[in-house]
């Protein structure tokens, strides 16, 4: 596979490295068919599923469109973060859910992500590491 050396940043988040074929996902469509649209110009194959990565079902759809279309994933890119003003500011003024969001976003998408993956990675890949970045 060609790797195409670029990483393409969006408002909604950088939707990571392409690696000749890659499945984005993002809860906007119009930053996903604008990047998908880049990695194509540049030699890549690129697919979006817009959908939330905090939910385990979604999760769980991407990861499954993306064995469907390819047959295994080699790496899968955890790059999901929030800037959205209700959650961010003053430390002393920060409620629970603003912390909840942010953590679930942050820490808790990344690792049920890359859980999901590596249960349908490639077998030398998941036996060597989950394949997470």
């Amino acid at each position: 596979e060609q790797m195409v050396q670029q990483q393409f940043m969006r408002d909604d988040g950088i939707y990571g490295i392409a690696f000749g074929v890659m499945v984005m996902t993002g809860r906007s469509e119009q930053p996903l068919a604008a990047t998908a649209e880049e990695i194509r110009k540049a030699g890549g194959d690129a697919q979006y599923v817009v959908g939330d990565i905090c939910s385990r079902d979604h999760v769980d759809d991407v990861v499954k469109r993306a064995m469907h279309a390819h047959g295994y994933i080699h790496c899968w890119v955890n790059n999901a973060g929030s800037a959205d003003p209700k959650d961010i500011g003053p430390l002393i003024d920060l409620t629970e859910d603003q912390y909840d969001r942010v953590v679930n976003l942050n820490m808790k998408a990344a690792v049920f992500a890359a859980q999901a993956a590596a249960r349908l990675a490639d077998a030398d890949i998941a036996a060597q590491a989950a394949p997470n970045m």
